[in-house]
């Protein structure tokens, strides 16, 4: 429109112009174009990297873009964040394996001050957290209500699988892992969890052909060659003898 045209001259008569940059980065952002409104808020950032909403909105982007370290830059600084934005920062600090922040950041966080699918994400986290910690009855309690709101999405089947893994009950384990595959046949820690609650269970052979599949995807998992080379052992020693040179050769510390 005129006034967008008028801005971009702007611009070309004044490459530094902030409030021309601060409002066309936000038309950009509302009318869907993340890329352009990226680009105009790094350089808007540029001159005033102290500006609230300019990080809060540039934050949003690269969690979309799955840029969880310039989440963090962005928002570690900022005061006074709103929910949804101490929520971008636990989860792009969770999936960089800062745990412990991350767990401070979700502290603070209710399902009263987040809308549905924020909440989603919320108890998703409080999940992995619990599982890195390993405090597995505590995941099954925040899986309850994952499984609430939809029992059938892959990653909560996952979660649920591992918390049951985590206490033992191999069959609920199995279970779960099954019904996350039914949904996505790629999910890697469904299939190498699925192999070994077969594994426990005493069914090696189905075991094994998860641990297979799975080490099609990662190979360099010393762990998973083990487990494999227990799982054939009894049927083709000569390729459980290669399975576990395998794992040695990949991790020589491992026993």
């Amino acid at each position: 429109d005129a006034e967008t045209s008028t801005l971009y001259r702007v611009l070309e008569l004044e490459p530094g112009h902030a409030d021309a940059l601060r409002r066309l980065a936000t038309r950009s952002y509302e009318q869907g174009d993340a890329d352009e409104a990226s680009r105009l808020l790094t350089r808007y950032l540029e001159a005033r990297p102290l500006d609230r909403r300019a990080r809060l909105m540039a934050s949003e982007i690269a969690d979309d873009a799955g840029d969880a370290a310039s989440v963090i830059e962005l928002l570690q600084d900022v005061g006074e964040r709103t929910s949804t934005h101490d929520l971008l920062y636990a989860k792009a600090l969770m999936s960089l394996g800062r745990l412990r922040q991350a767990e401070v950041a979700l502290a603070g966080l209710t399902h009263d001050d987040l809308s549905d699918e924020e909440g989603h994400v919320l108890s998703s986290l409080k999940v992995d957290c619990a599982l890195a910690n390993g405090a597995f009855d505590a995941a099954l309690a925040q899986c309850a209500r994952l499984m609430q709101r939809d029992g059938d999405d892959p990653a909560t089947l996952t979660r649920l699988g591992r918390a049951h893994l985590g206490v033992e009950e191999w069959d609920e384990a199995s279970q779960a892992f099954s019904r996350a595959l039914e949904g996505d046949p790629s999910v890697y820690e469904a299939r190498r969890g699925r192999g070994e609650a077969l594994y426990r269970l005493g069914k090696n052979a189905e075991a094994a052909e998860d641990l297979r599949a799975a080490l099609v995807e990662r190979p360099r998992q010393a762990q998973l060659q083990y487990a494999l080379a227990l799982c054939v052992m009894d049927t083709d020693a000569e390729s459980a003898k290669a399975h576990l040179t395998e794992s040695l050769e990949q991790d020589p510390t491992f026993d």
